[in-house]
């Protein structure tokens, strides 16, 4: 088994994937690699499309963060867009 399927099996396995459990509720988790690694892309095409990890969690990158306050910042425009997906425009 490849380091990307463990990561996917830890990450999403419907018995026992660590973002599927409520344990996970609150929680954070970073992706680290080189750039051009394939973190994105990881996030984007094997977990992010799973029905619950969609709904409930937020991915941010920090790429070109400067500071925790950026970070905070994006993290709260993306819950409230999680929360109430259909006004976009309460972040503008």
């Amino acid at each position: 088994m490849s380091h990307i399927e463990k990561l996917q099996d830890y990450l999403i396995d419907k018995n026992k994937g660590y973002l599927i459990r409520d344990i996970s509720k609150g929680k954070i988790i970073m992706l680290s690699g080189l750039w051009g690694s394939g973190k994105t892309y990881f996030w984007q095409e094997k977990i992010a499309n799973v029905e619950n990890i969609k709904k409930n969690n937020i991915y941010i990158s920090l790429y070109g963060k400067k500071s925790i306050e950026d970070i905070e910042n994006e993290i709260i425009s993306k819950s409230i867009l999680n929360e109430f997906p259909d006004n976009k425009n309460l972040i503008n």
